[in-house]
Parts: C-alpha cells; sequence; structure tokens
C-alpha cells in the first residue's frame, strides 16, 4: 500500500504577520475610541473666517458663495479675537480691554448673554493670537460655564480678520441685534 507522509510546517512566520495585524487594528480602534470620547456628540464646528480664504469665486458656478462643506450650516458665528491687552468682537468690531472686562455689564457679558439666549442658532469662536494663553483659557471657561457652544482657532499676530467680506460671499452675514 501507499506511504503516509508527514510534513512539519513552520508556521512561526505567519504568525509574526497575523500579530502584526492584530497590532494594527488595535491601534484604529483605540484611535476611533478616543475620538468618540473627546466628542461624544459628534459636533463639528468649522470657522467661517477659515473657510472664505479657502475658495475660488470660479468654482461657485457666478454665485459668488463659496463651497462651505464643512461648515456649520446650523449656527452663525459669533468671534472673539483675542489678543494680550484686549479682545474685538465680532461682528460689531467693538474693542474691549482687559481693564474693561473688571466691570459688571461690560461689552463682553452683553454678547455672551445674547448667544447664550439664542444658543440653538449662535455659537462663539474664539481666535487665539500668540501669547494669549491665560486669556484663552479663562474665555473659553467663560463661554463653556454658559453652555455655548465653541470652536476656535489659532491666529498669526498680524492677520487681519476679514469677517465682512467672508460673511458677504458665504450668505452667513446676517443683521444682529
Amino acid at each position: 500500500m501507499g506511504r503516509k507522509r508527514s510534513f512539519d510546517q513552520d508556521l512561526s512566520s505567519f504568525m509574526c504577520i497575523i500579530l502584526m495585524v492584530i497590532g494594527v487594528m488595535v491601534i484604529v480602534l483605540i484611535t476611533n475610541v478616543v475620538v468618540i470620547i473627546s466628542n461624544p456628540e459628534n459636533i463639528r464646528i468649522t470657522s467661517l473666517v477659515q473657510a472664505a480664504g479657502a475658495w475660488n469665486p470660479a468654482d461657485t458656478e457666478m454665485t459668488g458663495a463659496p463651497p462651505f462643506p464643512f461648515g456649520n450650516r446650523l449656527k452663525e458665528p459669533i468671534y472673539i479675537d483675542v489678543h494680550r491687552s484686549h479682545l474685538v468682537l465680532y461682528p460689531s468690531e467693538e474693542v474691549v480691554t482687559l481693564r474693561d472686562l473688571e466691570r459688571k455689564g461690560n461689552a463682553l457679558e452683553v454678547l455672551l448673554e445674547q448667544v447664550r439666549e439664542a444658543r440653538e442658532t449662535d455659537y462663539v469662536v474664539l481666535l487665539a493670537r500668540p501669547g494669549t494663553a491665560l486669556v484663552f483659557h479663562r474665555l473659553k471657561k467663560l463661554v463653556l460655564d454658559r453652555e455655548i457652544d465653541i470652536g476656535w482657532e489659532l491666529y498669526e499676530a498680524d492677520r487681519p480678520i476679514e469677517y465682512e467680506r467672508a460673511a458677504r460671499a458665504s450668505g452667513k452675514l446676517k443683521e444682529r441685534r
């Protein structure tokens, strides 16, 4: 009759590949879990100011409005430009010094109260300039304590804010109270 053959195969190299694939899958899983934990409601707030500079008027099919694929279409942004010695509130472009913030009923408090009352349609975007970390963190806490949605961007020291042009171009400019 026939002889029975016995083959001994070494699968250790294959096991190394399996272990590497499992490791990569674990990293992907952990990354996804961290993203979900950090933003459980999956809120994405994108600034109008940032989006305004990234469009070509020729791409808008004669409408003049920039594409706004990643922006917040449901809420209007209220910008606070954070400098070392003062804040600039948009859309009114009112300048508030840090000393003015000590007074009760200052322009920032009034603005945040208006946004809090209209938090279903408005949110705050902090534009942080270099050297403003302390002021930025205090403002962030102030906004979050009022349960207002918030976004922020890092801005260069000399970069201008072109709020009017960006708001007009996107159709987001509306009359304020």
